[in-house]
C-alpha cells in the first residue's frame, strides 16, 4: 500500500492550477487522483497531473493564499474533513468477529491512541507510533474502545468500536 508523502516543500500561488516543489521527487511517487494539503490550510486538492519531478498540476485551481516554501502533504490516503467529524479517504475499517480491528490506509505518520472502557482492569495503553498505514488492534474484554487518530492537526479522527468476544 502506497503511503503519502511530504518531503520538501512547495510553492503555489492563488488562482493557479500548478504546485512547485523544493527538494521533492513526485514522479512515481504520486499520481492522478491522489490529493494533496498545502501549508496549514484544510482545503483538500486534487490531482490532475505530474508534469515534471517537481511541478504538479491540480485539477482545480488553488484558492488560498499565495505560499511559498511551505509544508504539504500529498497521496492516496490525505485525511478528507467532513462535517461534523473527520474520516480518513481510502480507509478501511475491518473486525474479525467483534474482537479484531485494523484501521488501514492512515496518514504516515500518525499517532493512534486507544481509550480502554472503565473498570475493567486494563492499564492506559500507550500512543502507538504507525509508520505502515495500518494500526491493528485485539481483545478478549468485552467494552467500547475508542480509538483516536492523530495525523496532522487538521487531521485527526476518531472511532468507537463496540467488542464483544464470544
Amino acid at each position: 500500500m502506497r503511503g503519502n508523502y511530504s518531503i520538501g516543500t512547495v510553492s503555489v500561488e492563488n488562482g493557479s492550477d500548478i504546485v512547485t516543489g523544493l527538494g521533492v521527487l513526485w514522479r512515481g511517487v504520486l499520481f492522478p487522483g491522489d490529493q494533496i494539503v498545502i501549508g496549514a490550510d484544510t482545503e483538500h486538492y486534487q490531482i490532475d497531473e505530474i508534469q515534471e519531478f517537481n511541478r504538479l498540476k491540480l485539477l482545480t485551481n488553488y484558492q488560498g493564499s499565495t505560499q511559498s516554501d511551505v509544508a504539504y502533504i500529498a497521496g492516496p490516503s490525505v485525511v478528507q474533513l467532513s462535517d461534523p467529524s473527520y474520516t480518513v479517504n481510502k480507509t478501511t475499517i475491518d473486525a474479525d468477529g467483534s474482537d479484531y480491528v485494523a484501521i488501514s490506509g492512515l496518514p504516515n505518520p500518525s499517532q493512534v491512541t486507544v481509550e480502554v472502557p472503565p473498570d475493567t482492569g486494563i492499564p492506559d495503553q500507550p500512543t502507538t507510533l504507525v509508520t505502515d498505514g495500518e494500526f491493528r488492534m485485539t481483545t478478549t474484554i468485552p467494552g467500547q474502545y475508542t480509538i483516536t487518530v492523530h495525523a496532522h492537526d487538521y487531521a485527526d479522527f476518531e472511532v468507537t468500536i463496540d467488542a464483544d468476544p464470544a
